[in-house]
């Protein structure tokens, strides 16, 4: 009898542990610390917007992940005549534009344990945090301005956050480093840098 009770304990545990697993609340945020950019200024009739050469030059592997959207950002600006990935149009374009990202995480593994002990009742945080600095230089290599900026994006983790658990990691780290590079650009444009 006692040998059924422990194996019936063993079983209930198991399993409340598995649906706090299951029904444990994970929610991204953005933390916002880069002001949101909605619109880019519009050039002066007449002024013809330069054209960029985008060097694959990132850190942390972010790149690969980014290509596709930086590409957009750049594209619907509208601050570019033309904007090129390839290596072989660099003479016929005015400017070179890298787009630097890193990447810090700051984890407790220690809340992380107390979470996990306590069936996710006790929440605990992951937080990434993105430098991403963006540097526009001449055909020659010469830096004419570098602009960076800091944002970061902070997962929670927890039963109180199953509200918000389709607020997805992916989703909130788009967000922000889209952000970050079009408060980059808007940077060097307000600055008189892409004319």
């Amino acid at each position: 009898m006692i040998k059924q009770m422990n194996a019936r304990h063993a079983a209930l545990v198991l399993g409340a542990a598995a649906m706090a697993a299951v029904f444990s609340g994970c929610a991204t945020f953005p933390n916002s610390e880069v002001a949101v950019v909605n619109a880019f200024p519009k050039l002066a009739e007449g002024n013809s917007r330069p054209s960029v050469f985008v060097p694959k030059n990132s850190h942390g592997g972010l790149w690969v992940m980014r290509k596709k959207e930086i590409a957009n950002i750049l594209n619907a600006s509208g601050l570019f005549g033309k904007v090129s990935y390839d290596p072989q149009d660099l003479d016929a374009l005015d400017y070179t534009l890298s787009v630097e990202l890193r990447r810090q995480r700051s984890f407790y593994f220690a809340w992380y344990m107390a979470t996990v002990l306590s069936l996710h009742i006790i929440p605990s945080r992951e937080t990434n945090h993105y430098t991403q600095v963006v540097t526009l230089k001449d055909l020659s290599g010469n830096v004419i301005a570098s602009t960076s900026n800091k944002d970061s994006v902070s997962t929670w983790i927890g039963i109180w956050f199953i509200p918000w658990c389709f607020n997805t990691w992916t989703g909130a780290v788009s967000q922000t480093l889209d952000n970050q590079v079009k408060a980059a650009l808007l940077e060097l444009a307000n600055n008189g840098y892409l004319q």
